[in-house]
């Protein structure tokens, strides 16, 4: 079984959390992190700071690729391939939903904690760009309440300045 990885900035909270467990150090150098720090932790909960990552091949050493294409991200994609064969809409508006969530995560790394929230507001805001007629039908078809669908519109409207 492969090793998931991530690599995020690190918020108050999670430096927070991650304090609480004595795991606020780097795994190899033990370098101290501190707020919006790169970190690559592993799914065998070793957390990295970034130059570490890169010297272990953990990361690309493109900063931003990194960060876009964390596990939520990747999960939030999972979630627009199944939700657009729930919702029956076409290829072109699952296209359209996955770049605006790549556009989206490239302008701003901490979108959503809800990859399924974040998936259908990127099909919501895929779909009104399109102009698709039956909208009502493919938000009732996903598993998330209308208010879940809007927030998370919202937010990428906002973060892509549409």
């Amino acid at each position: 079984m492969s090793k998931q990885r991530n690599t995020y900035k690190l918020s108050k909270p999670i430096l927070l959390q991650l304090r609480k467990k004595g795991n606020d150090q780097c795994n190899k150098c033990e370098k101290t992190f501190y707020e919006n720090d790169v970190v690559a932790a592993t799914s065998a909960k070793k957390h990295y700071c970034y130059e570490c990552a890169l010297k272990i091949n953990l990361v690309t050493g493109n900063v931003g690729e990194d960060l876009c294409f964390d596990a939520i991200i990747s999960e939030t994609i999972k979630n627009i391939t199944s939700l657009s064969s729930k919702s029956g809409i076409g290829k072109n508006i699952q296209k359209l939903a996955l770049l605006i969530i790549k556009e989206a995560y490239h302008n701003q790394n901490s979108l959503s904690k809800n990859p399924v929230g974040l998936a259908a507001g990127a099909i919501y805001l895929a779909c009104m760009l399109h102009r698709y007629d039956k909208i009502d039908e493919v938000i009732d078809a996903f598993s998330v309440s209308r208010r879940v669908v809007m927030k998370n519109y919202g937010v990428l409207v906002r973060w892509l300045a549409i």
